[in-house]
């Protein structure tokens, strides 16, 4: 799902977005290991992001700024210099 990085969200259409992504993406997760990794998320806004980062690719998918830095990486690489 691409989306305007600008302007506000429906939050309405984000909530069902964020809930089915999450579900999608957890399928293949037994039903014990699911809630374990919810109850994980739950505990702090950190474990959340890092237990949901599937959104923030799905979110910058095709962005033209993910492309730049992609760029960049490959060329300081390319010349023997590591960028990170």
């Amino acid at each position: 799902m691409k989306t305007d990085l600008v302007s506000e969200p429906n939050i309405e259409k984000r909530s069902n977005f964020v809930l089915a992504e999450i579900e999608r993406n957890n399928a293949s997760l037994s039903e014990e290991d699911r809630k374990l990794k919810y109850g994980k998320m739950a505990c702090s806004a950190y474990r959340f992001y890092r237990g949901t980062n599937h959104l923030f690719w799905a979110d910058f998918a095709g962005d033209e700024r993910l492309q730049i830095s992609s760029n960049c990486l490959l060329i300081s690489q390319f010349r023997g210099k590591t960028a990170i």
